[in-house]
Protein backbone atom coordinates (compact mmCIF):
# COMPACT_ATOMS: atom_id res chain seq x y z
CA UNK A 1 0.00 0.00 0.00
CA UNK A 2 1.57 3.44 -1.03
CA UNK A 3 0.35 7.10 -0.91
CA UNK A 4 2.05 10.30 -1.11
CA UNK A 5 4.80 12.38 -2.99
CA UNK A 6 7.26 9.40 -2.53
CA UNK A 7 5.22 6.48 -3.73
CA UNK A 8 3.38 4.84 -6.55
CA UNK A 9 1.11 1.73 -6.75
CA UNK A 10 1.15 -1.27 -4.39
CA UNK A 11 4.06 -3.86 -5.68
CA UNK A 12 3.61 -7.18 -5.67
CA UNK A 13 6.36 -9.03 -4.13
CA UNK A 14 7.52 -12.26 -2.72
CA UNK A 15 9.52 -12.76 0.34
CA UNK A 16 12.01 -15.69 -0.18
CA UNK A 17 14.02 -17.32 2.63
CA UNK A 18 14.87 -16.93 6.37
CA UNK A 19 13.18 -13.44 7.15
CA UNK A 20 14.60 -13.06 11.00
CA UNK A 21 18.02 -14.29 12.71
CA UNK A 22 17.06 -15.89 15.43
CA UNK A 23 17.73 -13.96 18.66
CA UNK A 24 19.02 -16.22 21.52
CA UNK A 25 18.83 -16.64 23.96
CA UNK A 26 15.08 -15.22 23.66
CA UNK A 27 11.43 -16.54 23.74
CA UNK A 28 8.96 -16.26 20.69
CA UNK A 29 6.26 -14.91 23.00
CA UNK A 30 3.62 -14.46 19.79
CA UNK A 31 4.45 -15.23 16.02
CA UNK A 32 2.55 -13.54 13.29
CA UNK A 33 4.93 -13.85 10.42
CA UNK A 34 4.02 -16.86 9.16
CA UNK A 35 1.23 -15.42 6.02
CA UNK A 36 2.85 -12.44 4.80
CA UNK A 37 0.60 -10.70 2.31
CA UNK A 38 2.46 -9.13 -0.82
CA UNK A 39 1.61 -5.37 -0.17
CA UNK A 40 2.58 -2.78 2.96
CA UNK A 41 1.85 -0.34 5.36
CA UNK A 42 3.35 3.16 5.56
CA UNK A 43 4.37 3.81 8.91
CA UNK A 44 7.03 6.29 9.21
CA UNK A 45 8.12 8.85 11.65
CA UNK A 46 7.50 11.75 9.40
CA UNK A 47 6.69 15.09 10.22
CA UNK A 48 3.11 16.25 8.26
CA UNK A 49 2.41 15.56 5.91
CA UNK A 50 4.24 11.81 6.42
CA UNK A 51 2.98 11.69 9.88
CA UNK A 52 1.61 7.76 9.06
CA UNK A 53 1.36 5.20 11.86
CA UNK A 54 0.39 1.40 11.54
CA UNK A 55 -0.57 -0.82 14.64
CA UNK A 56 -1.95 -4.32 15.42
CA UNK A 57 -3.19 -6.09 18.19
CA UNK A 58 -1.91 -9.24 20.14
CA UNK A 59 -3.21 -11.01 23.55
CA UNK A 60 -1.53 -12.19 26.74
CA UNK A 61 -3.40 -14.70 27.89
CA UNK A 62 -4.79 -15.30 31.09
CA UNK A 63 -2.63 -16.48 33.42
CA UNK A 64 0.53 -14.44 31.73
CA UNK A 65 2.80 -12.17 32.35
CA UNK A 66 4.81 -10.84 29.58
CA UNK A 67 7.66 -8.40 29.43
CA UNK A 68 8.79 -7.60 26.13
CA UNK A 69 12.75 -7.90 25.08
CA UNK A 70 12.40 -7.29 21.10
CA UNK A 71 10.03 -6.76 18.25
CA UNK A 72 10.60 -7.68 14.87
CA UNK A 73 8.67 -6.91 12.03
CA UNK A 74 8.84 -7.86 7.90
CA UNK A 75 9.29 -4.80 5.85
CA UNK A 76 9.39 -4.97 1.53
CA UNK A 77 12.82 -5.91 0.41
CA UNK A 78 14.41 -3.10 -1.20
CA UNK A 79 12.98 -0.10 0.81
CA UNK A 80 15.38 2.14 2.80
CA UNK A 81 17.21 0.58 5.67
CA UNK A 82 18.16 2.74 8.30
CA UNK A 83 18.53 0.64 11.03
CA UNK A 84 16.42 3.01 13.06
CA UNK A 85 13.43 2.58 14.14
CA UNK A 86 10.28 3.92 16.89
CA UNK A 87 8.45 1.19 18.90
CA UNK A 88 5.25 2.41 20.82
CA UNK A 89 2.39 -0.36 22.73
CA UNK A 90 -0.89 0.89 23.25
CA UNK A 91 -3.83 -0.30 25.80
CA UNK A 92 -7.06 -1.34 23.69
CA UNK A 93 -9.70 0.57 23.35
CA UNK A 94 -12.54 -1.40 21.92
CA UNK A 95 -10.83 -2.52 19.04
CA UNK A 96 -8.44 0.32 18.74
CA UNK A 97 -5.35 1.35 20.05
CA UNK A 98 -5.92 3.53 23.29
CA UNK A 99 -3.65 5.01 25.86
CA UNK A 100 0.30 4.84 25.13
CA UNK A 101 1.43 2.41 27.91
CA UNK A 102 5.41 2.53 26.17
CA UNK A 103 7.61 4.79 23.60
CA UNK A 104 11.03 4.08 22.68
CA UNK A 105 12.66 6.08 19.90
CA UNK A 106 15.70 6.06 17.80
CA UNK A 107 16.56 2.28 18.38
CA UNK A 108 19.48 1.12 16.65
CA UNK A 109 17.65 -1.88 14.80
CA UNK A 110 19.02 -4.85 12.78
CA UNK A 111 18.17 -6.58 9.61
CA UNK A 112 16.47 -4.07 8.09
CA UNK A 113 14.19 -3.38 6.05
CA UNK A 114 12.65 -6.38 8.35
CA UNK A 115 13.32 -4.47 11.54
CA UNK A 116 14.60 -6.39 14.73
CA UNK A 117 13.83 -3.70 17.14
CA UNK A 118 15.61 -4.57 20.75
CA UNK A 119 13.71 -2.87 24.02
CA UNK A 120 14.62 -1.28 27.18
CA UNK A 121 12.37 -1.25 30.20
CA UNK A 122 9.23 -2.02 28.64
CA UNK A 123 6.62 -2.38 31.13
CA UNK A 124 5.47 -5.67 32.18
CA UNK A 125 1.90 -6.74 30.31
CA UNK A 126 -0.81 -9.11 32.02
CA UNK A 127 -3.33 -10.44 30.63
CA UNK A 128 -5.34 -8.83 28.06
CA UNK A 129 -5.35 -6.92 24.68
CA UNK A 130 -2.46 -4.71 23.00
CA UNK A 131 -0.89 -3.47 20.04
CA UNK A 132 2.09 -2.54 19.16
CA UNK A 133 3.57 0.42 16.17
CA UNK A 134 6.59 0.06 14.96
CA UNK A 135 7.83 2.75 12.08
CA UNK A 136 11.17 3.87 10.43
CA UNK A 137 12.03 7.25 9.97
CA UNK A 138 13.05 6.38 6.14
CA UNK A 139 10.17 5.63 3.30
CA UNK A 140 9.46 2.63 5.13
CA UNK A 141 6.66 -0.03 4.50
CA UNK A 142 5.48 -3.03 7.16
CA UNK A 143 4.85 -5.96 5.75
CA UNK A 144 0.92 -7.16 5.60
CA UNK A 145 -0.68 -10.28 6.82
CA UNK A 146 -3.19 -12.13 5.07
CA UNK A 147 -3.97 -13.61 8.28
CA UNK A 148 -6.31 -11.75 10.82
CA UNK A 149 -5.75 -12.21 14.12
CA UNK A 150 -7.85 -10.62 16.76
CA UNK A 151 -8.85 -7.60 15.87
CA UNK A 152 -7.97 -5.79 12.17
CA UNK A 153 -5.06 -3.79 11.74
CA UNK A 154 -5.47 0.06 12.04
CA UNK A 155 -3.88 3.20 10.56
CA UNK A 156 -3.33 6.62 11.14
CA UNK A 157 -2.49 9.94 9.67
CA UNK A 158 -3.69 12.47 12.49
CA UNK A 159 -2.41 15.90 10.03
CA UNK A 160 -4.74 14.35 7.45
CA UNK A 161 -2.49 15.23 4.72
CA UNK A 162 -0.74 11.93 3.29
CA UNK A 163 -1.09 11.12 -0.34
CA UNK A 164 -4.30 9.57 -1.91
CA UNK A 165 -5.52 9.17 1.51
CA UNK A 166 -5.94 12.61 2.55
CA UNK A 167 -8.62 12.72 5.69
CA UNK A 168 -8.76 9.35 6.40
CA UNK A 169 -7.35 7.94 10.08
CA UNK A 170 -6.74 11.25 11.53
CA UNK A 171 -7.80 9.07 14.41
CA UNK A 172 -7.36 5.42 14.59
CA UNK A 173 -8.94 3.94 11.77
CA UNK A 174 -9.54 -0.14 10.05
CA UNK A 175 -6.47 0.42 7.82
CA UNK A 176 -8.64 -1.22 5.05
CA UNK A 177 -11.33 1.62 5.39
CA UNK A 178 -8.24 3.71 4.26
CA UNK A 179 -6.75 1.03 1.75
CA UNK A 180 -9.49 -1.34 0.62
CA UNK A 181 -7.05 -2.43 -1.96
CA UNK A 182 -5.13 -4.02 1.34
CA UNK A 183 -8.58 -5.99 2.34
CA UNK A 184 -7.70 -9.37 1.15
CA UNK A 185 -4.15 -9.00 3.71
CA UNK A 186 -6.24 -7.33 7.01
CA UNK A 187 -3.36 -7.65 9.73
CA UNK A 188 1.04 -6.95 9.69
CA UNK A 189 3.41 -9.22 9.91
CA UNK A 190 5.00 -8.94 13.15
CA UNK A 191 6.72 -11.23 16.16
CA UNK A 192 7.49 -10.59 20.06
CA UNK A 193 10.47 -11.49 21.70
CA UNK A 194 10.84 -11.27 25.31
CA UNK A 195 10.49 -13.51 28.57
CA UNK A 196 6.88 -14.20 30.35
CA UNK A 197 6.01 -15.23 34.15
CA UNK A 198 2.87 -17.01 35.57
CA UNK A 199 0.09 -14.53 37.33
CA UNK A 200 -1.46 -15.31 40.31
CA UNK A 201 -4.52 -13.74 40.86
CA UNK A 202 -5.39 -13.08 44.09
CA UNK A 203 -8.47 -14.31 45.41
CA UNK A 204 -10.90 -11.56 46.37
CA UNK A 205 -11.72 -10.63 49.84
CA UNK A 206 -14.51 -12.70 51.60
CA UNK A 207 -14.25 -10.13 54.71
CA UNK A 208 -17.60 -9.02 55.83
CA UNK A 209 -19.87 -7.57 58.18
CA UNK A 210 -23.05 -6.99 59.69
CA UNK A 211 -25.37 -4.40 59.85
CA UNK A 212 -28.46 -3.16 61.78
CA UNK A 213 -31.01 -5.57 62.46
CA UNK A 214 -34.79 -4.80 61.73
CA UNK A 215 -37.53 -5.99 63.39
CA UNK A 216 -41.07 -6.39 62.25
CA UNK A 217 -43.04 -7.33 65.60
CA UNK A 218 -46.36 -7.63 63.98
CA UNK A 219 -45.39 -10.56 61.71
CA UNK A 220 -42.03 -11.55 63.90
CA UNK A 221 -40.05 -11.44 61.69
CA UNK A 222 -36.75 -9.07 60.72
CA UNK A 223 -33.82 -8.78 58.27
CA UNK A 224 -30.54 -8.90 58.59
CA UNK A 225 -28.35 -6.11 56.57
CA UNK A 226 -24.92 -7.94 55.68
CA UNK A 227 -21.94 -5.78 54.12
CA UNK A 228 -20.28 -7.54 51.51
CA UNK A 229 -17.08 -6.57 49.33
CA UNK A 230 -17.87 -7.52 46.43
CA UNK A 231 -20.01 -10.11 44.28
CA UNK A 232 -20.82 -13.67 45.88
CA UNK A 233 -23.51 -15.27 47.60
CA UNK A 234 -24.27 -14.85 51.00
CA UNK A 235 -26.55 -17.57 53.18
CA UNK A 236 -28.16 -17.68 56.35
CA UNK A 237 -28.83 -20.63 58.80
CA UNK A 238 -28.72 -21.49 62.40
CA UNK A 239 -30.75 -23.57 64.96
CA UNK A 240 -34.31 -22.18 64.76
CA UNK A 241 -33.95 -20.29 61.96
CA UNK A 242 -35.12 -20.69 58.66
CA UNK A 243 -32.30 -21.07 55.77
CA UNK A 244 -31.95 -18.40 53.44
CA UNK A 245 -29.77 -17.48 50.32
CA UNK A 246 -28.90 -14.23 48.49
CA UNK A 247 -26.88 -13.58 45.94
CA UNK A 248 -25.16 -9.67 44.96
CA UNK A 249 -23.05 -8.79 41.67
CA UNK A 250 -21.79 -6.21 43.43
CA UNK A 251 -20.13 -4.72 46.51
CA UNK A 252 -22.54 -3.28 49.33
CA UNK A 253 -25.21 -4.36 51.41
CA UNK A 254 -27.21 -7.59 51.06
CA UNK A 255 -30.47 -7.85 53.38
CA UNK A 256 -31.18 -11.25 54.70
CA UNK A 257 -34.71 -12.53 55.91
CA UNK A 258 -35.02 -13.62 59.47
CA UNK A 259 -37.65 -16.13 60.21
CA UNK A 260 -38.34 -18.57 62.98
CA UNK A 261 -38.72 -22.02 62.56
CA UNK A 262 -39.74 -25.19 64.59
CA UNK A 263 -39.53 -24.99 68.30
CA UNK A 264 -38.30 -21.32 68.21
CA UNK A 265 -41.67 -20.55 65.86
CA UNK A 266 -43.44 -22.20 68.91
CA UNK A 267 -41.78 -20.05 71.88
CA UNK A 268 -42.16 -16.87 69.64
CA UNK A 269 -45.25 -17.42 69.35
CA UNK A 270 -45.96 -18.24 72.99
CA UNK A 271 -43.53 -15.70 74.89
CA UNK A 272 -43.50 -12.94 72.35
CA UNK A 273 -39.24 -13.13 71.76
CA UNK A 274 -37.25 -15.84 71.08
CA UNK A 275 -32.81 -15.56 71.29
CA UNK A 276 -31.83 -17.16 68.29
CA UNK A 277 -27.93 -17.24 66.76
CA UNK A 278 -27.60 -16.75 62.71
CA UNK A 279 -24.63 -18.22 61.09
CA UNK A 280 -23.96 -15.84 57.62
CA UNK A 281 -21.31 -17.43 55.64
CA UNK A 282 -20.12 -15.16 52.33
CA UNK A 283 -18.84 -17.07 49.29
CA UNK A 284 -17.17 -14.62 47.23
CA UNK A 285 -17.48 -15.17 43.71
CA UNK A 286 -14.00 -16.90 42.76
CA UNK A 287 -12.98 -16.46 46.16
CA UNK A 288 -13.56 -19.08 49.54
CA UNK A 289 -16.23 -19.42 51.82
CA UNK A 290 -16.20 -16.59 55.33
CA UNK A 291 -18.12 -17.75 58.32
CA UNK A 292 -19.74 -15.16 60.98
CA UNK A 293 -22.03 -15.90 63.60
CA UNK A 294 -24.22 -13.16 65.49
CA UNK A 295 -26.70 -13.51 68.27
CA UNK A 296 -30.23 -11.33 67.77
CA UNK A 297 -33.47 -11.63 69.23
CA UNK A 298 -36.95 -11.84 67.22
CA UNK A 299 -40.27 -9.97 68.85
CA UNK A 300 -43.72 -10.36 68.17
CA UNK A 301 -46.46 -8.73 69.74
CA UNK A 302 -48.73 -11.06 71.44
CA UNK A 303 -52.34 -10.40 70.47
CA UNK A 304 -54.29 -8.91 73.90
Amino acid sequence: MSGGAKTGLVVAFVVVGAIFPSPAPAAVLYDQTANPGLQKTESMSYAPPSDVEAADDFAVPAGQQWTLTEVDVLGKPGDPSSLQTYVRIYADAGGVPGGLLFQQDAIQATNGPSYNSPLSNAPPLGPGTYWVSVAAPAFWGWLNSSTQVGNPATWQNPSGLYGPTAGCGKTWTTRTTCFPESASEPDQAFRLIGSQAAVVQPKPSNQFSFGPLKRNVKKGIGTLAVKVPGPGTIALSGKGLKKSKASTSAAGTVKLKLKAAGKAQKKLKEKGKVKLKANVTFTPTGGDPATKSKSLTLKKKLAP
